[in-house]
């Protein structure tokens, strides 16, 4: 089956359900922050017909959280589809994708790299220093893409973004946060972190 508009991805497992520690596996309670046991990728099964895109069969797909959770989207057991739109934004579901070549991102989607910003607490005995990155809005471009570029913005780059853009994903295993373009705020070319 192939869609007009959506990717058609497979999904074994939606939900990191189990951790290694040691020799030994356990199973965790998937309820308990929900989103972040949550598998967001899938191997590409079919592409939009009526599109143009640089994915192929076979590709890794990063995905938003709500393509599992949203019953309307699943076609089949382990299969589901995945909005796109060329021209990005909220109608699209899917950020990046992974092939032979690397990671890369689609559409207006950015991938920034956390860079922990320190929050010194002061006192007359001891100074605190709680490294929080939650609380931070610098970070570094993770991939290279036609957004970016044609906003002067490259791989490497640190940049300041609008509050509450950041959604964290991990991916290989790295910590990343997924933004649009729109809430890139600066390029700090002097930063010294």
């Amino acid at each position: 089956m192939d869609c007009l508009d959506k990717f058609i991805i497979n999904i074994p497992k939606k939900v990191q359900d189990t951790k290694k520690i040691g020799d030994v596996e356990i199973y965790i309670e998937t309820k308990f922050n929900e989103f972040e046991h949550r598998i967001p990728y899938g191997e590409v099964v079919s592409i939009p017909l009526k599109y143009k895109t640089p994915v192929k069969v076979g590709d890794i797909l990063y995905i938003h959280h709500h393509v599992t959770m949203d019953g309307g989207n699943q076609l089949e057991k382990e299969n589901f589809m995945v909005r796109y739109h060329p021209d990005g934004g909220f109608s699209t579901q899917c950020y990046a994708f992974k092939n032979e070549d690397g990671l890369q991102v689609l559409t207006n989607w950015v991938l920034v790299e956390p860079i922990p910003q320190p929050h010194h607490l002061k006192s007359s005995v001891i100074e605190l220093v709680n490294l929080t990155p939650e609380a931070n809005r610098y970070g570094r471009i993770h991939c290279d893409s036609e957004a970016l570029a044609e906003i002067g913005v490259k791989k490497g780059d640190i940049v300041y973004f609008a509050k509450d853009a950041d959604y964290e994903m991990e991916i290989d295993g790295k910590k990343l946060w997924r933004m649009n373009v729109d809430h890139l705020l600066a390029v700090d070319y002097g930063y010294k972190g």
